[in-house]
C-alpha cells in the first residue's frame, strides 16, 4: 500500500467499543430521564429568549422572527431524529463525536468534535455577554460606562471583531459557573433543575403581561410582517437556530445517566419539544407588544416593557434572564468539558485534558482550561460574531451527522466492526436478506443494488456500499457550492458562464443523490431509526447547508481559520497519538472486514460474533 492509500486508510478508520458500553464508565451513573430533560432545557433555555429573538426581529427578519424559529426548530428536529438513533444503540460520551467516530471514520469524527467546541466555546462566551448585558440595561449601563471611562478614557473599540469595550463582567460569569460545574455533574443538575422551574413562571408572567398591554397592529407596522423578504426570514432562521443547538448536550450525558438507551431518546424529545414551543409563543409576544424597531436588541424584553412604563417586568425579565443564561452556562461547561474529554482519551487531543478528578469525577483541566478560553472571548467579541460562529459550527456538525445516518445504512454488516463484544454485536444492525439479481439467496443485500438496476454499468461494478459515500459527497459539494454561488455572488448570476454554472451544479446534486435511494439499506426492527432514509436525512442536510450558506463571507471566513487550527493539530498530534490507531496494530482479531471469531476462553462459551 501506498503512503498516501495508507494515509487515506488511516484517517477513515473507525473506533471499536470494547466491553458492555453500557457498565463501563469512567463517571459515577447519576442522572435520569427527567434529569437530563432540564440538562437539555437548560442549555437551549437561553438566550433565545432574551436575546437572539431580539437581534433577530430587530435587524433580519422583523415579526417573521417567529418563522425564522419555525424553521430553525425544523431543521433542529431533523438533526436530533439522527441523535435520537444513535444515542439510543452508543452509549459512549461524546455525543456526535463518538457516533461519528464509530460510524464513518476518526477524522470525520474529529472534524464534528472540533466543531462542537467551537460551538460551546462561542456558546458560552455569547450567552455571558447577553447576560451582562441585560443586567447592565437595568442599571443604566453602569457597567460599560464605568469600563470605557477607566480603562479607554472614553474611547470604545472600533472594530468589526471586537466588542466596543472588554465586558469583565461577563468573563467573571464564565469564570463563576466554570468552577461550580467543577464540583460535578449531580450539582450542576440540581442547580439546573431549581434554575428552570423558576424561569417557566416568569417565561409565563412575560408573555401574559405582553399579550395584554401589546397591540396586534404592531405585527404590521414599518413595512408588514415580512419587512426584510423572505431572505431575511432565512437568514433569520440559520441565526435562531443556533438557540436549539443545547440538545447534544443530553448526548454527551450517556456516561453518566442510569439508563441511556431509553433516557436520552425520550428526553431529547421532551427538551425539544417544550422549547420550540416556549420560543415561538415568546419570539410573538415581544413582536407584539412593540414594534420590531422599537427593539433594543441587547436587552430586548426588559427594555421593551420599560418602554411601556413597565419598570417591575423589566426587573422581573432581568432576573429571568439570569436564570437562563446561568443554565446554559452550567450545561454549556458541562459539555464542553466532556467533549474536550472524549477527543482527548482517545488520543486526537492533548491527553492531559482525559484527566478525571477522583473527587468529583469531573475533567477538571479541561473544564478549567477551556472555561477560561471562553472568559477570554466573552470579554473581547463582539456578540454578533459570536452567534454566528455558533450557527456554523453548529450546522456543520449537523449536517455530517445526517450524513453519518446514510452511510450507516448503506453499509453491509460484514464491514462493520464497533464492538468486540457478543452482547453489542447486533446492536447497531439488521441486515436486509433475500435473492440477489442471480436469484441466489444472500444473508445481507446491504450496499447493493436493487434488482431492478442490477444494470447499470458502473455501479454493478462496485462492491457493496461503495457508491454511497461517494454520491452523499457528492451531493453535499454541488448543493453547497451552487447555494455558495446564489446567495454571495448575486451579481454573478446574470452572467451566462456563472448561471450555466449554478444550473450544473445543482444538476449534479440531484443525480449524485439519485444514485443512493438505487441501493438497499439496512433496518432495525424495535430500535429509534430515522424512517425514510436517504430522503429525509437529505432534507436536513439540505436544510443545513441552506442555513449555512445565508451567514455573511466574514464568518465563513473566521470558520475556515478554525478548521485549519484543528486540522494542524490533528495530522501533528492526533493522527500520531490516536489510540485507535495503537489497537489497530495490536490487535490481530480486528482486520479491514471486521473482527474475526472472538474467543471468550472457554470452549462450552465460546461464541463467534457474526457479521
Amino acid at each position: 500500500m501506498s503512503i498516501f492509500g495508507e494515509c487515506f486508510s488511516n484517517v477513515n478508520r473507525r473506533k471499536t467499543l470494547h466491553g458492555n458500553s453500557e457498565s463501563s464508565s469512567t463517571f459515577r451513573r447519576c442522572l435520569n430521564t427527567i434529569d437530563l430533560t432540564y440538562i437539555g432545557l437548560g442549555s437551549m433555555l437561553g438566550t433565545g429568549l432574551f436575546v437572539v429573538g431580539g437581534e433577530v426581529a430587530k435587524n433580519i427578519a422583523g415579526p417573521a422572527v417567529v418563522v425564522s424559529f419555525a424553521l430553525g426548530a425544523i431543521a433542529a428536529l431533523l438533526s436530533a431524529y439522527c441523535y435520537a438513533e444513535f444515542s439510543s444503540q452508543i452509549t459512549r460520551t461524546g455525543s456526535a463525536y463518538i457516533y461519528a467516530y464509530v460510524s464513518i471514520g476518526e477524522v470525520w469524527a474529529y472534524i464534528i468534535g472540533w466543531n462542537m467546541v467551537l460551538e460551546y466555546i462561542a456558546m458560552l462566551s455569547s450567552v455571558s455577554r447577553a447576560m451582562s448585558a441585560t443586567i447592565d440595561s437595568v442599571i443604566d449601563f453602569k457597567i460599560q460606562n464605568a469600563i470605557t471611562h477607566y480603562f479607554l478614557n472614553d474611547e470604545p473599540w472600533k472594530s468589526s471583531f471586537l466588542s466596543e469595550y472588554p465586558d469583565l463582567f461577563a468573563g467573571a460569569l464564565v469564570i463563576f459557573v466554570t468552577i461550580l460545574v467543577s464540583f460535578g455533574a449531580k450539582i450542576s443538575s440540581t442547580v439546573t433543575f431549581i434554575c428552570i422551574n423558576m424561569l417557566f413562571v416568569i417565561v409565563v408572567m412575560m408573555i401574559v403581561v405582553a399579550f395584554y398591554y401589546g397591540d396586534v397592529n404592531n405585527l404590521t407596522k414599518d413595512g408588514g410582517y415580512f419587512p426584510f423578504g423572505i431572505e431575511g426570514v432565512l437568514e433569520g432562521a440559520a441565526v435562531c437556530f443556533m438557540t436549539y443547538s443545547g440538545f447534544e448536550v443530553i448526548c454527551i450525558s450517556s456516561e453518566e445517566c442510569t439508563s441511556p438507551r431509553k433516557s436520552i431518546p425520550i428526553a431529547l424529545g421532551a427538551a425539544l419539544a417544550v422549547v420550540s414551543v416556549t420560543y415561538l409563543i415568546v419570539s410573538g409576544s415581544l413582536t407584539y407588544l412593540v414594534t420590531y424597531k422599537e427593539i433594543i436588541p441587547d436587552a430586548a424584553f426588559s427594555a421593551a416593557f420599560i418602554e411601556k412604563g413597565l419598570d417591575w417586568m423589566g426587573y422581573i425579565v432581568t432576573i429571568g434572564v439570569i436564570l437562563a443564561g446561568f443554565t446554559s452556562l452550567i450545561t454549556g461547561s458541562y459539555f464542553l468539558a466532556r467533549l474536550i474529554y472524549a477527543l482527548s482519551v482517545d488520543g486526537l487531543f492533548f491527553k492531559a485534558f482525559s484527566n478525571v478528578s477522583q473527587t468529583s469525577q469531573v475533567p477538571v483541566m479541561a473544564t478549567i482550561a477551556f472555561g477560561t478560553m471562553s472568559a477570554a472571548l466573552a470579554i473581547l467579541v463582539k456578540y454578533d460574531v459570536l452567534v454566528k460562529c455558533l450557527s456554523i459550527g453548529t450546522l456543520c456538525a449537523y449536517t455530517i451527522m445526517s450524513g453519518a445516518v446514510i452511510i450507516l445504512r448503506y453499509r453491509p454488516k460484514s464491514k462493520d466492526s464497533l464492538f468486540v463484544d457478543y452482547d453489542d454485536a447486533t446492536t447497531l444492525f439488521t441486515q436486509t436478506e433475500g435473492a440477489d439479481d442471480n436469484g441466489e439467496y444472500v444473508y445481507d443485500l446491504t450496499g447493493r443494488l436493487k434488482n431492478s438496476f442490477n444494470s447499470l454499468p458502473l455501479l454493478s461494478k462496485l462492491e457493496p456500499g461503495a457508491a454511497v459515500p461517494y454520491a452523499l459527497l457528492g451531493f453535499v459539494f454541488c448543493l453547497g457550492a451552487g447555494l455558495l454561488l446564489i446567495n454571495n455572488f448575486p451579481d454573478l448570476l446574470s452572467t451566462v458562464p456563472v448561471a450555466i454554472l449554478t444550473i450544473v451544479l445543482f444538476i449534479l446534486s440531484l443525480m449524485s443523490f439519485v444514485i443512493i435511494p438505487l441501493h438497499h439499506h439496512s433496518f432495525n426492527e424495535g430500535k429509534i431509526q430515522v424512517p425514510f432514509v436517504p430522503f429525509l436525512p437529505a432534507f436536513s442536510i439540505t436544510i443545513n447547508i441552506i442555513l449555512m450558506t445565508q451567514l455573511d463571507h466574514l464568518t465563513w471566513l473566521r470558520f475556515i481559520l478554525w478548521i485549519a487550527i484543528g486540522m494542524a493539530i490533528y495530522f501533528f498530534y492526533g493522527y500520531w497519538h490516536s489510540e485507535e490507531g495503537k489497537t489497530d496494530e495490536q490487535s490481530p482479531n480486528i482486520t479491514e472486514n471486521g473482527p474475526t471469531a472472538f474467543s471468550y476462553g472457554s470452549l462450552d462459551n465460546e461464541r463467534e460474533i457474526q457479521y
